[in-house]
C-alpha cells in the first residue's frame, strides 16, 4: 500500500492531485497500520506546494488545499497518535506549516492555526518523549 500511494503521488500530474485531493487523502485513514501515512501526507504536501510555488495561480479558488490537508492530518493524528508519538505528530505539522507558507504565503492565519495545534498537542502529549517515531 505504501508503494502504491507513493507511485500515485509521483505519477499523476499536479492538477489531477488538486482535483482529487479529497479522495486521495481519504484513503490514508483506511491503510494498514504498518503503512507510514505521515510520509504519504508529507509527500503529497511537498508535491502540491512545489507546484503552487512554481505557478502561483495553480491552486483553484474553489479548492482550499490547506483545509483539506489540515483536516486529514488531524484525522491521521487522531487515529495513529500513539504510534506516531509526539515527534511524528510534530513532523507532520511542520510539513503542513511548510505547505501553508509555500502554497498560501498571504494566509498567516494558517500559520497561526498550525502553531496553535502544535501547542495543544504538546500540552496533551507533553509527557511523552520526542523519539517515539
Amino acid at each position: 500500500q505504501q508503494y502504491l500511494m507513493d507511485v500515485i503521488i509521483a505519477a499523476f500530474p499536479d492538477a489531477f492531485h488538486l482535483r482529487t485531493l479529497e479522495q486521495l487523502l481519504s484513503t490514508c485513514t483506511s491503510l494498514l497500520e504498518t503503512v507510514n501515512v505521515k510520509e504519504i501526507l508529507v509527500s503529497a504536501m511537498n508535491r502540491i506546494a512545489g507546484f503552487a510555488e512554481e505557478e502561483p495561480d495553480a491552486i483553484p479558488a474553489d479548492i482550499n488545499a490547506f483545509e483539506i490537508f489540515n483536516r486529514h492530518c488531524a484525522s491521521v493524528i487522531q487515529a495513529r497518535q500513539q504510534k506516531m508519538g509526539v515527534g511524528g505528530v510534530l513532523e507532520l505539522q511542520a510539513a503542513l506549516l511548510g505547505f501553508s507558507v509555500q502554497a498560501y504565503p498571504a494566509h498567516l492565519d494558517y500559520v497561526d492555526h498550525v502553531l496553535a495545534f502544535c501547542s495543544n498537542i504538546l500540552d496533551a502529549m507533553g509527557d511523552e518523549t520526542l523519539d517515539n517515531d
